[in-house]
């Protein structure tokens, strides 16, 4: 999304159109042009462009959906993009890097329709985009409400702190690192935080590639990795090791508690499946029940 508003801008900007009211006409058309093409609402506040240099600044970014009066899905606070200019021509769009400060995803924010793309993006026997260098600074993401099996975590998730290193191309984000800072939100105690480390790569027809994962808190640590597809919901190879502590998780026990488990989960058609070893000593049968009638267990 934010390489188009790139190459609509940057070639457009061409003609010299530098004042305040000329960029307010160029911000229009690719507004226009997004919501067209894409299905997305577009709004950027101001934006600079260093031509011999190749650097595109955009401030005051929001993406969303293109409902009257409803909330951006991203916004950011500052974007910097550097480019050359033949790289822009042509069925293959090359951009040096993309840097993202502040940007701010709201997952409860209604989600934008996706119009059809008109041949944009590989495979499609139309114009494909590579971003060699993806950065982001001091992001953050709002997250939805958690199913209520996942209370002995949180009801709530918010991530703070989000820093990103990867590149896209083929099709795929490769993440190479991605850190963040969880709030888990619960009604059963205060909020933990979460140190979050992993790499990832995500394709455009939705499948994700959780290639390794550690989430570490007072009380947890948890290691995973497996592939997820976000069209479906469908999990398949995912694979977990957890250490926990349960009464510095859910502060109203009582009766202590350690668990250190390894297993394995799928997902499919809503049903879930997988296996679990577990060393566990004096745990509360209250926490067991609802993983227990959830999945099917090898001994």
């Amino acid at each position: 999304m934010l390489v188009s508003v790139v190459v609509l801008i940057a070639v457009t900007s061409a003609a010299g159109l530098y004042t305040r009211p000329g960029r307010r006409i160029l911000l229009g058309w690719a507004a226009d042009a997004m919501q067209e093409r894409l299905g997305i609402a577009l709004t950027v506040d101001d934006f600079s462009l260093a031509v011999r240099r190749g650097v595109l600044e955009l401030r005051g970014l929001a993406l969303g959906a293109p409902e009257h009066g409803a909330s951006p899905l991203v916004t950011v606070r500052r974007a910097r993009v550097e480019f050359r200019w033949g790289a822009l021509r042509g069925d293959r769009i090359a951009i040096d890097s993309v840097r993202l400060e502040g940007p701010h995803v709201d997952l409860g924010a209604p989600l934008p329709g996706f119009a059809s793309r008109n041949g944009d993006g590989a495979g499609s026997g139309g114009t494909t985009i590579e971003v060699r260098e993806i950065l982001v600074v001091d992001g953050a993401v709002v997250g939805r409400e958690l199913p209520e099996s996942w209370e002995i975590l949180g009801a709530t998730w918010n991530a703070r702190g989000v820093s990103v290193q990867g590149a896209f191309r083929e099709d795929r984000l490769d993440v190479e690192r991605l850190t963040a800072r969880l709030d888990l939100g619960s009604r059963r105690r205060p909020t933990i935080a979460a140190d979050l480390e992993a790499a990832l790569t995500l394709e455009t027809n939705g499948r994700l590639d959780v290639e390794d994962l550690t989430l570490v808190a007072e009380g947890l640590s948890l290691e995973s990795r497996g592939t997820v597809d976000l069209a479906s919901g469908a999990v398949t190879g995912l694979s977990f090791d957890i250490e926990a502590e349960p009464p510095l998780l859910v502060p109203d026990l009582t009766a202590g508690g350690h668990v250190s488990a390894a297993g394995t989960l799928a997902v499919e058609n809503a049903a879930l499946s997988g296996s679990l070893r577990a060393d566990i000593a004096r745990l509360p049968a209250e926490l067991l029940a609802p993983a227990l009638s959830a999945m099917k267990l090898n001994a």
